[in-house]
């Protein structure tokens, strides 16, 4: 169910990512429990991104819960081996 309502409004932006759902979030705030979900989202271009954070995703987007953090890029234990990663190639 969350999923979905990600996926429509990634469609109603029109956004194009791979769409992970992670674990379980539970944030506190006075009394009140607020539940959400790690998201993911991966292959998304540069401007898509930019649209993103601007916009946000989910419910209760005015809370500004979420924050981006970029993933690095893979590194192959092959690329290590090849010296790769030291040469900068």
């Amino acid at each position: 169910v969350f999923q979905d309502a990600l996926r429509r409004q990634l469609d109603q932006l029109a956004l194009h990512a791979e769409l992970i759902i992670g674990r379980r979030r539970i944030m506190r705030i006075s009394n009140h429990r607020i539940v959400g979900f790690e998201v993911r989202l991966e292959n998304l271009a540069e401007d898509s991104s930019l649209i993103l954070q601007e916009v946000g995703l989910g419910g209760r987007r005015k809370m500004g819960c979420g924050f981006f953090n970029p993933l690095p890029k893979p590194v192959w234990p092959c690329q290590i081996l090849s010296g790769q990663i030291l040469s900068g190639k």
